[in-house]
């Protein structure tokens, strides 16, 4: 039988804090906040504001953006022991995140992760201070987000029987429903609720781990 596949959404869920949206509030060139208000108020979608916020992240401040990163993360308790658990028992587990590879990479090679399998965005900053946000080729893109957590779903439902998805916030509308088992908090929580989708809460990474024992 194929064992139970992980995935996990990162801002927010493996890091305690919104990364990516902490960088923008903090780096942002002016014009970010009103992005936002249009996102909020449902005249953008996730993949539009993203375009426009990093095209106005300094494209020469990559290091201090990087160090901010690292200063401000705190990855959520007990992703190692999720981890260590998934590898014993043979389950294959990957970050899917909207956030960008340069703090991303990071932050997992600073907390002792750099092997854990993840896919992302990437942004190509210039030495002259522009930036631009990368769409991978092989990142399954749509209207509403710019990574389909969706596709990556189905992607490792073809490798295993069943998956669980752990996420937490609007990036990870489209994909909870097409988990098996889902796993969620803060405003994700709240729309499986109002929606009427079965989930897990969850605040650390041990919640997630007794969920997955329950289902292996």
């Amino acid at each position: 039988m194929k064992p139970l596949g992980i995935v996990i959404d990162f801002d927010g869920t493996v890091t305690e804090r919104d990364i990516g949206d902490a960088i923008v509030k903090r780096f942002g060139l002016p014009g970010w906040d009103a992005l936002e208000a249009k996102f909020h108020a449902g005249e953008a979608t996730i993949r539009q504001l993203w375009i426009q916020e990093i095209s106005r992240l300094p494209g020469d401040r990559v290091a201090e953006m990087t160090a901010f990163a690292l200063e401000t993360a705190k990855v959520r308790p007990g992703l190692r022991e999720l981890l260590d658990y998934a590898l014993e028992h043979g389950l294959p587990v990957e970050i899917a995140s909207n956030g960008i590879e340069f703090y991303l990479n990071a932050i997992l090679a600073a907390n002792g992760l750099k092997d854990l399998q993840y896919v992302c965005l990437k942004a190509d900053f210039s030495p002259e201070g522009s930036s631009q946000l990368v769409i991978p080729e092989d990142i399954v893109s749509c209207a509403r987000n710019a990574m389909c957590k969706c596709a990556r779903i189905w992607r490792m439902q073809r490798m295993a029987s069943h998956v669980l998805f752990a996420g937490d916030g609007m990036s990870d509308a489209c994909a909870g429903p097409e988990a098996d088992i889902l796993a969620a908090r803060s405003s994700l929580a709240r729309m499986a609720e109002a929606k009427g989708w079965a989930y897990i809460p969850f605040e650390d990474f041990w919640d997630v781990l007794a969920a997955v024992k329950k289902a292996v």
